[in-house]
């Protein structure tokens, strides 16, 4: 059987630090709350709650996926690096891997 839930991914164009001795790895506030407000939204409509994605560009200091985000009401948020130099659909497999 499939995985019907919903998934929700959004990118951005900003370097990552997984070895920042910050928590938030310099993902902004305004980009976890975005996250957020969209899967309140579709949990709200669907009575599930989605899988919420943020893909940064990969880099020397971002390579791995990191720990999960988890906000209140049990939503969870994955962050995942998108490697440009793979193909599409390395990449695709790659993050469903990790969903």
């Amino acid at each position: 059987m499939q995985n019907t839930k919903r998934k929700i991914i959004d990118t951005k164009w900003k370097l990552l630090n997984q070895f920042s001795e910050k928590r938030n790895y310099n993902i902004t506030q305004a980009d976890m709350y975005q996250l957020y407000a969209y899967g309140k939204k579709y949990a709200l409509a669907d009575n599930t709650n989605p899988t919420l994605v943020l893909l940064y560009p990969s880099n020397p200091n971002f390579s791995a996926k990191l720990n999960s985000f988890i906000y209140e009401g049990d939503l969870i948020l994955q962050v995942i690096p998108f490697d440009f130099n793979k193909s599409e659909e390395e990449m695709i497999k790659f993050i469903l891997h990790n969903l």
